[in-house]
């Protein structure tokens, strides 16, 4: 449930109680943050922003007014888990599910919270709101996540941070097999299962948006852009245009992220962030 503690707990279940810690650059947040919306919970979790920039202390509030979140008064997210366990030494990572009754973190893997959004918060979903983990299909819903997991987000990131040509090699090849497997079964297919939105399409959503932007010139994975693969560009559109998930999309930010703190120094020993392209194709019907 989470990397502070050593044992999951039940940590209770109460509207407007919890405040989610959200960076838009992290493909593991955005889970969470689509979720959120989508199923209504951003009525009853609040959001805490940080900056999309990595500095020594990973992810602070230097974008909020006064440099803290306005609600939790703090900082940086470091604060927020050593407010739960002062001996934690890290990650202090996002996306962290936090009581606002006390500042500490109660869960901090991002699959985690986005199964107990769908699942134990569902008391406090709002009206309409889909249900992304049917018990008819929990097995299949499972798979796909953990296939996306090792063949797409796993095969892209061994891609871009690896030093070895062979490794890279390895990588590219397997990832881009995955993305054509993926538009062959989205030829017939409007989401993973089916006609049925479910949490392994919020899974596959966060690496694929940043494929165009972001791991096709960063992590050299050329062989194809998303529209090269029709069907596969298709279903990432149509995600996109989901108001849950747009709103927790930002180009932009995912820019600033990259290219700038500590993760603009590792990849190009400088922090300068390029023009953002014109984006608006994600828009058209």
């Amino acid at each position: 449930m989470s990397k502070v503690y050593k044992e999951d707990f039940a940590y209770p279940i109460e509207a407007n109680r919890y405040r989610l810690a959200f960076a838009f650059p992290c493909p593991y947040a955005q889970r969470a943050e689509i979720a959120r919306r989508l199923l209504g919970l951003d009525k009853v979790i609040g959001l805490a922003l940080t900056s999309s920039i990595k500095t020594k202390r990973i992810w602070d509030f230097s974008n909020q007014k006064d440099g803290k979140d306005p609600v939790l008064g703090v900082e940086f997210v470091s604060e927020l888990y050593k407010n739960t366990d002062p001996d934690y030494e890290g990650p202090f990572s996002v996306p962290a599910l936090v009581d606002t009754t006390n500042n500490q973190v109660v869960n901090s893997e991002s699959l985690d919270i986005l199964r107990d959004f769908t699942t134990r918060f569902k008391p406090l979903h709002g009206d309409g709101a889909p249900d992304l983990y049917p018990k008819d299909i929990q097995k299949e819903v499972d798979e796909w996540i953990q296939w996306v997991i090792t063949n797409v987000l796993g095969r892209a990131s061994g891609a871009g941070y690896t030093r070895s040509q062979e490794e890279f090699d390895e990588n590219a090849k397997a990832y881009f097999k995955s993305l054509k497997e993926l538009d062959q079964h989205f030829f017939a297919n409007q989401f993973l299962l089916g006609d049925r939105l479910t949490e392994a399409d919020i899974v596959l959503y966060t690496p694929l948006i940043r494929h165009d932007l972001l791991y096709y010139p960063i992590y050299g994975l050329f062989q194809y852009k998303l529209q090269d693969l029709p069907n596969l560009w298709r279903y990432v559109k149509n995600l996109y245009q989901i108001p849950a998930f747009k709103e927790a999309t930002n180009f932009k930010e995912y820019q600033i992220g990259q290219y700038s703190g500590k993760t603009g120094r590792a990849f190009f020993k400088r922090e300068v962030v390029p023009m953002l392209p014109d984006m608006s194709y994600w828009d058209e019907k």
